[in-house]
């Protein structure tokens, strides 16, 4: 490690204290730089699987958006095509009704102008049965 001690120079007494503390002050340096770079690795792969899942997101969330916009497109027109629908049936009824109105008016007009007719005729009948009557009345005479 290169670590130089100042208490002993001894290869046989072994380690002394102040290079043990130094040893493991290096080493928990190290420890602390590799967690650190891989608390760092391990974040910006989450950042990335983060924006991932963002732009996923985004691509589903346009879709359903598209999707909606087609749909509510659809059932506009379905509801327009229902509502036109309705409209032609009730001006077809309203016609219906006109029309039938109408031909009762026509006929009801008919059979005042039958009546009238037949009237007319029997009035007539009975004039020319009176004078009839007067004619003979006056031949017999």
């Amino acid at each position: 490690l290169g670590v130089t001690s100042s208490a002993s120079s001894d290869p046989e007494q072994g380690l002394s204290e102040d290079d043990y503390a130094q040893i493991k002050k290096q080493l928990s340096q190290e420890r602390e730089e590799a967690l650190e770079k891989e608390r760092k690795k391990h974040e910006g792969d989450l950042k990335f699987e983060i924006s991932e899942l963002k732009q996923q997101y985004e691509e589903k969330r346009k879709e359903m958006l598209s999707k909606t916009e087609e749909e509510e497109k659809k059932l506009m027109q379905k509801q327009r095509e229902e509502i036109d629908g309705r409209i032609k049936t009730k001006e077809d009824e309203l016609r219906a009704a006109g029309e039938r109105e109408y031909a009762a008016r026509e006929r009801e007009m008919r059979d005042r102008a039958d009546r009238e007719k037949q009237r007319r005729e029997l009035e007539l009948e009975e004039l020319l049965g009176e004078q009839e009557k007067k004619l003979r009345k006056e031949m017999e005479e």
